[in-house]
């Protein structure tokens, strides 16, 4: 089966500009800019802009992510998470943004257009997941020309990724 190649008006209705399959790549600088302010991050067209869209539960990985990202926000790295689940998990994601206020943003609530500029605007999506290698969050990505990347479980994500090794 595959991707759609031809993005839904519902879909491109949340991005700044209109993005076809030839112009995704083009216009990434632009949606990347538009989400960083969208969120109140400092606009910055070089640091690495990661999200993470999804469920807050373990099944999903988030527990990997929310115990990798204070040692990985030491980084020149900016971080976006959009989701909703465990209390715990959602507190400690929203801790980030206490901890790390210009390069972390954690958005607690269900928001679909949010999702498509996030997507569409970040570098690299981070995926992870415990049960699913694939899922539709790295087919969305891959229809916006980021980069997916799973997360295995560590003490801390910057022991084991370098950012150099991250950074295409």
């Amino acid at each position: 089966m595959g991707i759609c190649v031809t993005l839904s008006s519902s879909s491109e209705a949340a991005l700044p500009c209109s993005a076809n399959t030839l112009q995704v790549v083009a216009a990434k600088p632009l949606l990347k800019e538009a989400l960083q302010a969208e969120v109140g991050l400092p606009v910055n067209p070089t640091v690495p802009l990661f999200g993470f869209i999804g469920r807050l539960e373990e099944q999903k990985g988030s527990d990997i992510l929310a115990e990798a990202t204070s040692d990985f926000l030491k980084e020149d790295i900016q971080l976006i998470v959009l989701g909703t689940g465990k209390k715990s998990l959602e507190l400690q994601l929203e801790q980030l943004v206490f901890k790390f206020p210009d390069k972390a943003r954690s958005i607690v609530k269900f928001n679909t257009p949010l999702a498509h500029m996030i997507t569409a605007g970040v570098d690299y999506m981070l995926v992870p997941s415990r049960f699913e290698p694939c899922g539709l969050i790295q087919l969305h990505a891959m229809r916006y020309g980021t980069v997916c990347m799973g997360l295995i479980s560590c003490s801390s994500l910057s022991s084991r990724l370098s950012l150099p090794q991250i950074v295409l």
